[in-house]
């Protein structure tokens, strides 16, 4: 939309933890018309995780500028909703590899916010993407207002 910063989270949240960072780092930003877009599916876990989850989420919409897009996305979607993002946010607390949303991003053109670790530091620095310090939400809002 028209004056609308909008952020993509894509694929999996792996942890609780890794949702709980995007929440602290919209509560933080205060960038004026800041949307977070949550596409890909999120870990299903038990179904009281699953419905505990989806009350969270709930809850978080009524008071926040969050869209949830939970399930499968076609690759028609894919490239519909990195075109239409300002960036793409990369949740990850340091422990696993890039899961390909980081290369996703940079071919179809959409600036990229990941975490200053293993292979984001390598691919993005020195770039006009933003990072920030793992595990840290204001850190994580400060890159999104620099992007």
């Amino acid at each position: 939309m028209d004056g609308e910063f909008a952020a993509l989270v894509f694929g999996a949240l792996r942890e609780r933890a890794e949702f709980e960072l995007v929440k602290r780092a919209l509560d933080q930003c205060r960038l004026p018309n800041l949307r977070i877009l949550f596409a890909g599916r999120f870990d299903p876990g038990t179904r009281w995780t699953r419905l505990r989850h989806r009350a969270r989420m709930t809850l978080w919409r009524r008071n926040a500028p969050v869209q949830v897009f939970d399930g499968f996305v076609s690759d028609a979607e894919t490239a519909c909703l990195f075109e239409a993002t300002d960036a793409v946010l990369i949740s990850r607390f340091g422990r696993h590899l890039n899961s390909g949303v980081m290369s996703l991003a940079m071919t179809l053109g959409t600036p990229v916010v990941a975490p200053a670790y293993g292979a984001y530091a390598e691919h993005l620095g020195g770039t006009l993407n933003a990072m920030y310090a793992p595990r840290d939400g204001r850190a994580m809002a400060d890159a999104l207002r620099v992007i």
